[in-house]
């Protein structure tokens, strides 16, 4: 488990006048500042229920000498405290603790002062009026000249291309420039650059299905979740400058105290329990630490029909339950950043391609996370320590750990979250899997090692998790790498296999030393004794996991959990160009899907058993070369 902090605080209000006495909390290392605050106000309880949680400033105390907490001085001392110098660190919204306590610090120290406002709330901030005192104006001054800047002009002009030629692809996205001249940041968007995803126009697409068609569905709004650090922040922001662009009622809620409608009469404030929102508005809603729900006057305008709700969020249930169930939300599961969108980006943000693609592979798909490692050297150490301790936790109390998906917390860096598929039915549902082969490792490590029988057991663990078929089946693949290595089995014994047809050879995969990489150049290969194992880049070769070569056989692998499979007569001939001729001449050419259940193994038998026998056309001769197709079981637990 995540280690558990043990923390002193003091609150105070804004003039430092200490309201009680210093006490002691205790809250685990991944849970971020927003449960912090949550976390010290119930602590607090009643005194500060007259506050959110997110009214609550969380100032971490590193000062020289600390300051104790059994001092009898200490309200003078916390007087005399300048709050500005680096001996006082403001928390950031929603930042996990660990990157700031690793263990709990010393016990007889004070390590948090929490300010709050004046404990006897001004009336008048209910107010909805001339008289109004609202709590940022700089953030309305921004709302108003975005409104005067972007309302009713072509949103196409502002956006530039950037061109791939290797993709043969082209990236739309917003410059700095351009997000700087609107202002944005005093908006609190912070980001440089704003690539507008494919994901997003999807995504558009969707809510304006659903919100045209709600007489019918019934559909209040849409919750935009997904994988934390893949830009549904971005998002937001994106459909706000398209609806300003194209002169639509939109409203915006970002802080706690009120939101922001934009309408062809410009910018106004309203509090949040106002539902005077005109009929057509879309009310884009952000949930973060200070925001965490749609508002209720948002809720209202839904029933009333004439507002439809957008909320992005992070996949915390909380965050969105309630709303959801009551006023009808569809959930909608974003997809996280392709290699291809983390490439573009890093380009975009002057980033180095090479360390970027290097943490992709090994950290996973978080573009948040992935900028921060580059751009922050220190936060790679803190997360790799961090990531250790949540594999140790998801390994030895998996069934614990996971019982909602949407409640997983800061697994999030070990688990990447996608739609179970692309239809809007499926849209909807979450899955999670093992987000890269390194962390897959670190999981199995944790269980207790990499071995055939070690990978096996947490395999059965996993794939019966509804959420988690899609970490079963990468994960059923390494469990298959193992299995055809002498280095990650302990009996040695090669994999017996069943033919589609009757007229095929026997075939039994013997276990290799080892692995070797494969690319399509066949000087790469270079000289093994036989048999050996290749591991080709799946990107580059779809129709083979490994090949095996033998004295007699050529065998090309894929691991499966599906029932129907497709093998690419196109990745056949990429394997037979990458061998070189010594190892591919003269030899049977066998094709086998190896999976977990023997009513899989059945089924994909069955689907090729149909399909016309495949043939080669290579060297000199047509459709000269057979391939033989094959199942095979690798489960003690089931037959073939």
């Amino acid at each position: 488990m995540a280690p558990m902090l043990t923390l002193f605080c003091l609150v105070i209000d804004n003039q430092k006048v200490p309201i009680g006495n210093a006490f002691k909390i205790q809250i685990r290392s991944d849970r971020d500042t927003s449960d912090l605050r949550k976390v010290i106000k119930n602590e607090m309880a009643p005194r500060l229920n007259h506050l959110a949680a997110s009214e609550l400033n969380i100032l971490k105390l590193s000062t020289d000498p600390p300051i104790n907490t059994a001092s009898k001085n200490i309200f003078d001392e916390i007087k005399a405290i300048d709050f500005s110098s680096t001996n006082v660190q403001d928390l950031p919204s929603a930042e996990e603790l660990f990157q700031h306590w690793e263990n709990s610090p010393d016990r007889r120290h004070l390590h948090i002062i929490v300010q709050v406002p004046s404990v006897e709330r001004p009336e008048k901030r209910r107010k909805i009026d001339d008289n109004q005192e609202w709590d940022d104006d700089a953030f309305f001054e921004a709302a108003k000249y975005l409104h005067s800047t972007i309302w009713n002009t072509s949103f196409d002009e502002r956006v530039k291309t950037h061109y791939v030629p290797e993709l043969r692809k082209s990236f739309k996205y917003l410059t700095t420039d351009s997000l700087s001249k609107l202002r944005l940041k005093d908006l609190d968007f912070m980001e440089t650059v704003l690539m507008i995803r494919q994901e997003y126009d999807d995504a558009l697409n969707v809510i304006k299905e659903i919100s045209l068609n709600r007489e019918t569905s019934r559909i209040g709004g849409i919750i935009i979740t997904g994988q934390p650090g893949i830009g549904k922040t971005c998002f937001l922001f994106y459909l706000l400058l398209l609806r300003l662009s194209s002169g639509q009622p939109t409203a915006f809620q970002k802080r706690p105290t009120y939101y922001l409608l934009f309408t062809d009469s410009g910018v106004e404030r309203h509090i949040l329990e106002s539902g005077a929102l005109p009929v057509g508005t879309l009310a884009l809603s952000d949930s973060n630490a200070q925001v965490e729900k749609p508002c209720n006057g948002f809720l209202y305008a839904s029933n009333r029909g004439t507002a439809f709700v957008v909320q992005t969020t992070s996949p915390k249930a909380d965050r969105w339950t309630g709303w959801e169930k009551y006023h009808n939300g569809f959930l909608y599961v974003m997809e996280c950043f392709s290699w291809d969108e983390m490439h573009v980006l890093g380009t975009l943000l002057n980033l180095s391609v090479e360390t970027l693609k290097n943490n992709y592979e090994k950290w996973g798909p978080s573009a948040r996370t992935l900028i921060k490692m580059i751009r922050t050297p220190s936060f790679l150490e803190k997360h790799e320590g961090f990531v250790k301790r949540i594999a140790d936790d998801f390994a030895n109390d998996f069934r614990g750990y996971t019982k909602d998906i949407n409640a997983m917390g800061a697994c999030h860096r070990l688990i990447a979250i996608h739609p179970s598929g692309t239809s809007l039915e499926k849209r909807g549902v979450p899955i999670g899997e093992i987000a890269t082969e390194h962390l897959n490792n670190l999981v199995l490590d944790a269980r207790g090692g990499r071995t055939v029988e070690k990978q096996l057991e947490f395999y059965n663990l996993i794939s019966s998790h509804k959420h988690f078929r899609g970490s079963a089946g990468f994960m059923f693949e390494m469990f298959v790498y193992a299995s055809l290595s002498s280095k990650g089995h302990s009996t040695g014994e090669g994999l017996v296999c069943t033919a589609v047809h009757s007229n095929s050879p026997s075939l039994t995969i013997p276990v290799c030393g080892g692995w070797s990489p494969f690319t399509s150049n066949p000087e790469d290969v270079g000289d093994h004794e036989t048999p050996f194992c290749l591991k080709p880049d799946a990107q580059n070769f779809p129709t083979a996991d490994a090949i095996i070569c033998t004295n007699e056989h050529v065998i090309t692998i894929q691991a499966t959990i599906a029932d129907t499979h497709s093998a690419k007569v196109t990745g056949f001939y990429q394997v037979f160009d990458g061998l070189p001729p010594k190892y591919r001449n003269n030899r049977t050419w066998c094709h086998v899907f190896v999976t977990d259940k023997g009513g899989t193994a059945k089924n994909l038998r069955d689907q090729w058993r149909r399909k016309p026998i495949t043939r080669l056309s290579v060297e000199g001769g047509e459709n000269n070369l057979v391939v033989h197709f094959y199942s095979c079981v690798l489960n003690p637990a089931q037959d073939d």
